[in-house]
C-alpha cells in the first residue's frame, strides 16, 4: 500500500529529472551551435561528442539562475495541474462541477496544452543558449580572444598542404592561430586582426597531421566581458 502511495511521487520525480535534463541539452546545442557559427563551423565538422553538449547547457543555464528557478516551478506546477486536473478519480474541485462529456475530454485537453508547453520550453531553452553564446563572442571579441591561447603547430609534413592556401605551415609554425576546440579529430584554430579589420576565418588542421603542438599561456582572469 505504501509503495502504490509513493509511486506517483517517484514517477514525477523521473519526469521531472528526465524533462530537465532534455532542457539543458537543449540550451547546450544551441549555445555551441550558434558559438561555432560565429567562427564559420558547424557540428558535424566538429564531431563534437553529445556529453559536450551537457556541459555548454550547464553554463548557460548557470548564467541564467533565475530562469532555472522559474523552469523548476513551471515545471512542479504542471506535474501537479496534470495530475489534479486529469485524475479520474478525483471529485473534488473543477470535476464536480463539469458535466461527463467536458469530463471526459478534459484529459485529452490538458494533455495537448502540456505538450505545447513542453515545446514552448524547449524553445526558450535553445534560443537562451543562442543568445548566451552571441553574448559570450562579443565578450570574447572585445577582449580579442585572449581565453584562447595561442598555439604553435609543426606539421608532419608540410608538402601535403594545398597549394591554394600560401604560407599556412610558416604561420601555424610561428603561432599565429588560437585553440578554438580540438574535436573529431581535427584542431580547429582562429585567426583575429585588429578590431577595425575584419574577422579571418577558421582552420581545421587533422590531429594525424601534427607533429608537434605547443599553446600559450593564457593570462590569468582572461575571459569573456
Amino acid at each position: 500500500m505504501s509503495e502504490s502511495r509513493h509511486f506517483p511521487i517517484v514517477l514525477d520525480a523521473f519526469l521531472l529529472i528526465t524533462l530537465v535534463t532534455a532542457l539543458v541539452f537543449s540550451a547546450g546545442w544551441g549555445y555551441s551551435e550558434r558559438w561555432f557559427a560565429h567562427f564559420d563551423l558547424g557540428l558535424v565538422q566538429l564531431n563534437i561528442p553529445v556529453g559536450n553538449f551537457a556541459f555548454y547547457g550547464y553554463w548557460v543555464l548557470e548564467k541564467h539562475v533565475s530562469w532555472l528557478l522559474l523552469l523548476a516551478a513551471i515545471l512542479a506546477s504542471l506535474v501537479a495541474a496534470a495530475r489534479h486536473w486529469t485524475t479520474p478519480d478525483n471529485r473534488s474541485g473543477i470535476w464536480r462541477h463539469l458535466p461527463h462529456w467536458p469530463r471526459e475530454m478534459l484529459p485529452m485537453a490538458a494533455t495537448v496544452i502540456l505538450l505545447a508547453l513542453v515545446l514552448f520550453l524547449f524553445w526558450n531553452a535553445y534560443s537562451l543558449g543562442q543568445r548566451t553564446a552571441d553574448h559570450d563572442f562579443a565578450g570574447a571579441q572585445a577582449n580579442h580572444f585572449c581565453a584562447h591561447p595561442f598555439v604553435r603547430v609543426v606539421l608532419k609534413d608540410p608538402s601535403r598542404l594545398p597549394t591554394v592556401v600560401p604560407r599556412v605551415a610558416e604561420a601555424l609554425e610561428k603561432g599565429h592561430y588560437r585553440l578554438l576546440i580540438q574535436s573529431g579529430g581535427v584542431l580547429a584554430l582562429f585567426r583575429n586582426n585588429a578590431p577595425d579589420q575584419p574577422f579571418k576565418p577558421r582552420l581545421l588542421v587533422p590531429v594525424g597531421e601534427i607533429a608537434l603542438m605547443e599553446l600559450s599561456p593564457v593570462t590569468p582572469g582572461c575571459g569573456p566581458g
